[in-house]
């Protein structure tokens, strides 16, 4: 019994989770060429049971209760996500700003996009999946303000064959699972939104290796700096920052989170949950709003999912060494640091986030900031800046591009436009990437730039650059960013383990 119970338990944790597997474990159990665009019969089938259902999840998302921005909900996660900016949660404050009342924080509405898409389905006896979660790209038309209600409109998930070329890789996809448009009472189109997956098939269960081999033990020095850092944030708030004043290449300062706990955890799920609470015997009945249940072999308890957020125990039986981030500390952390820089007056209009690297909880992160482009854009006045995060151990694990309106001077009370269209600055499309390539031995800078005095502990490891995503147009604005797999280090990472950096922090061997 309890080795069936483990069997099931390890086949729920392949099916659910997104694993942070490298290329180089992948390929490590090829049972034969598998040839982009040519299909076995039952791949054939799976193929078109995807095309049916996606087909069939086009139209409005049937939401298990009406979702109505509450000032109290706005309050909530304002407080939560950015506690210093009085925009999200102070009345008095914000009746004297261009909006006349409290709005959103920009991720809000993370809350009514959860629950819809499809991926294919796998049977088992063609092997074990798992994916890569890529990251999201939001538009937004509209600020969220207390009492607006909201719709979804789901359009088709889609599904790109990206199998390596070469052959000797696994079946691999870029899903598109969810690309939706979140609509207000009014019927003013408020967000897209686009959810973006790297799945793959495997003849044998992948290999979860354990990547950090200790919790971060922090020095009195550290401790100080980071305190430091904190304190210098700056909210710029009701001080106008006009386009006319922004230059390309400013930074846009710094914001940091940590020593995270399990505190930080559980009050961002309890503010960006769309579902209503349920009691653990409960789920383990229905098994349904919260995902299939797993079973801890020594216990025989079965527990939800999201635990191995929280769980010391649930994160390790699932290969993790400590529970880690949501992707949400991400994502909410980066926009912190742009509606900081942006002030009141400022609007983001795009927000492309990447996920490079899970984050343990315990660590410290931080993000930093520049401008890369400015232009004019049916007639709005807009700013592009390149963001990322990087862990106090010395690697980017989230990076993001945003663009932003700003007033001008010239035209000071013009409202964003309703048809905005992304561009892809000059700056994408001529970057260079020092002549580092797939294959280069490379090692680790030291840095100037680096936050704390004493540096990091992976400066001077020395490494490989490989690849981690076949889903290259999904990763286009991202060529900045080198996956390094790492070979010989002080760091306390195992050998092997691949990690992310900036082009500009690495040098060629």
């Amino acid at each position: 019994m309890e080795s069936a119970q483990k069997a099931w338990s390890e086949l729920i944790i392949l099916l659910v989770f997104v694993f942070s597997i490298s290329w180089v474990q992948a390929q490590s159990h090829p049972a034969k060429k598998i040839v982009r665009g040519v299909y076995t019969k039952e791949e054939k089938a799976i193929l078109e049971d995807w095309e049916k259902r996606a087909d069939s999840a086009i139209g409005w998302h049937k939401m298990s209760r009406e979702f109505v921005a509450s000032k109290d909900s706005i309050q909530d996660m304002g407080l939560a996500v950015d506690f210093w900016n009085p925009l999200w949660h102070d009345d008095n404050y914000a009746r004297n700003t261009r909006w006349g009342t409290i709005i959103a924080p920009p991720m809000y509405l993370e809350r009514v996009k959860q629950g819809t898409g499809v991926s294919p389905t796998i049977p088992r006896s063609h092997g074990y999946t798992g994916h890569y979660y890529l990251g999201e790209d939001w538009e937004f038309y509209q600020a969220v303000q207390p009492n607006d209600s909201f719709r979804v409109w789901s359009n088709k998930s889609q599904l790109v064959d990206v199998t390596s070329p070469d052959g000797n890789g696994p079946r691999t996809f870029t899903n598109l699972l969810q690309d939706l448009d979140i609509i207000n009472q009014r019927d003013e189109l408020v967000n897209k939104f686009k959810l973006y997956l790297e799945f793959f098939v495997l003849p044998e269960p992948p290999e979860v290796k354990n990547k950090i081999k200790e919790e971060y033990r922090y020095t009195k020095e550290e401790l100080e700096e980071i305190d430091r850092i904190a304190n210098k944030e700056e909210v710029r708030g009701a001080n106008i920052r006009y386009w006319e004043h922004v230059n390309t290449g400013d930074d846009i300062g710094k914001v940091i989170l940590g020593p995270t706990t399990l505190y930080d955890q559980l009050i961002l799920y309890a503010v960006r949950s769309e579902e209503p609470f349920i009691p653990a015997r409960e789920v383990r009945k229905q098994a349904g709003p919260l995902g299939p249940m797993m079973i801890d072999p020594e216990t025989n308890v079965t527990h939800i999912p999201i635990e191995w957020h929280f769980s010391r125990s649930q994160a390790q039986l699932n290969g993790e060494p400590q529970p880690f981030h949501f992707g949400a500390q991400a994502r909410t952390l980066m926009a912190r640091l742009i509606t900081n820089w942006m002030g009141d007056d400022g609007f983001v209009r795009r927000f492309s986030w990447r996920h490079m690297v899970r984050t343990p909880v315990g660590d410290t992160v931080f993000c930093s900031g520049k401008v890369i482009n400015k232009r004019v854009e049916n007639g709005e006045h807009l700013v592009d800046l390149s963001v990322w995060q990087e862990n106090i151990r010395g690697h980017v694990t989230e990076a993001a591009i945003a663009t932003v309106s700003l007033l001008s001077k010239e035209t000071p009370n013009r409202k964003h436009s309703a048809d905005y269209r992304q561009e892809i600055s000059k700056y994408h499309k001529e970057r260079k990437t020092a002549d580092i390539k797939i294959g280069d031995k490379v090692r680790i800078k030291d840095r100037n730039d680096w936050p704390f005095a004493s540096g990091n502990r992976l400066m001077g490891s020395e490494g490989v650059v490989i690849k981690l995503w076949e889903s290259q147009d999904v990763m286009e604005d991202f060529q900045e960013y080198l996956n390094v797999q790492i070979e010989k280090t002080n760091a306390d990472v195992d050998p092997g383990t691949a990690l992310m950096f900036r082009v500009e922090n690495l040098e060629k061997k």
